[in-house]
């Protein structure tokens, strides 16, 4: 890979440290929940710095796998998945439905790459369904991403 290109980290928990397993373009996760630290958000939007606040957790999983392909289908069904910390508060605590601006917080499968984030089977987050989020957010995947976490 070259420096500076998109990138997840896939990291793995051996006793109970995260290691770093492998690098990749994309990645395709299953029994996924979406973490965002509402800290670090407050954080970056008073520093202006960049860091890791934002992550998706689950299962790695083969996307040419053919039990893998039967459960996700075809990707142009899924849903759209974003996160914009730089919004308006409190809706930039939460990752979000594309089409609807509605707060999102876990799916059955998501797969993301350098330009997109989808997901399949995805749930609302009803603790935060009150929000809708304002203005047009485009998910930015950065090299130093840290097993699918956004930094920003």
């Amino acid at each position: 890979m070259k420096p500076g290109a998109t990138c997840f980290v896939v990291k793995t928990n051996q006793g109970g440290r995260w290691l770093v397993a492998d690098a990749v373009k994309s990645v395709l996760l299953e029994d996924v929940t979406f973490k965002v630290s509402e800290s670090g958000v407050d954080r970056i939007r008073r520093t202006g710095n960049r860091e890791v606040i934002a992550w998706f957790e689950g299962t790695a999983v083969n996307p040419n796998d053919p039990g893998v392909k039967r459960r996700t289908g075809s990707f142009s069904a899924w849903d759209g998945i974003s996160f914009n910390p730089k919004g308006p508060s409190p809706s930039c605590y939460s990752f979000y439905f594309v089409d609807t601006r509605k707060p999102a917080r876990s799916a059955q499968f998501m797969y993301c790459n350098g330009t997109k984030a989808v997901a399949k089977g995805a749930k609302a987050n009803p603790e935060r369904d009150d929000l809708a989020v304002a203005g047009e957010a485009e998910l930015e995947l950065l090299a130093d991403l840290l097993g699918g976490e956004i930094a920003y």
